[in-house]
């Protein structure tokens, strides 16, 4: 279970940037698990990127997913709904 700051020793971690590595200031916490090619054909960016799908689909094929970087920014686009990008489940606190 990584705490605190997240000790840079920790794996999953970021490997990219010195002062990001999953301090959650902003009551959001997730790790840079990379992603998988539609085609299968391997897994990518471990320690670079947070890929998270959207529940928003783009087409049949395409949804609309989030790409968080190890700079803090987060960019909204697309990708064949067969590529393997994280999952992360959210409640409405009432």
């Amino acid at each position: 279970l990584l705490g605190g700051n997240c000790n840079t020793t920790d794996h999953p971690r970021w490997n990219q940037t010195s002062n990001h590595y999953g301090f959650d200031a902003y009551g959001f916490s997730a790790l840079p698990a990379g992603f998988r090619y539609s085609v299968g054909d391997g897994y990518f960016t471990l320690g670079t990127g947070i890929y998270l799908w959207s529940s928003t689909g783009y087409s049949s094929d395409q949804s609309w997913f989030r790409w968080i970087t190890g700079g803090g920014t987060v960019v909204r686009t697309m990708d064949w709904k067969r590529s393997g990008f994280s999952v992360r489940c959210l409640r409405e606190v009432e």
